[in-house]
């Protein structure tokens, strides 16, 4: 696990596909998610500023961060989609029901 309070975190992570997993100071799981660039994507959730109340809670209580790497964005997709299944990580399986009600509601209207 990269602590996010070690300087230059940022730096030590990879620019590949992938997924990540960042946990609280008790080491709880509050979210899980993927990337095709894993830098990019993790780099984004703290160079920036949320305009989402939910996404600034989420980066304030981020204490370390777990990555994953895997050969492809597909592979990353499948992977997180595994991990929020096992792992009910609350924000991630918020997220993954507002885009299965995303695409069941397209599929109706189709």
């Amino acid at each position: 696990r990269i602590e996010v309070t070690h300087p230059g975190f940022l730096t030590l992570l990879p620019d590949s596909p992938g997924v990540y997993k960042y946990y609280d100071a008790k080491g709880k799981l509050l979210y899980v998610g993927k990337a095709k660039h894993l830098k990019k994507r993790v780099s984004s959730y703290f160079n920036k500023t949320h305009d989402d109340a939910k996404t600034r809670i989420l980066v304030r209580q981020i204490h370390s961060i777990e990555l994953i790497l895997v050969d492809s964005e597909m592979d990353a997709l499948l992977l997180e989609n595994n991990l929020i299944k096992e792992n009910n990580a609350p924000l991630a399986v918020l997220k993954a029901l507002a885009v299965w009600c995303r695409l069941a509601v397209r599929d109706q209207t189709a």
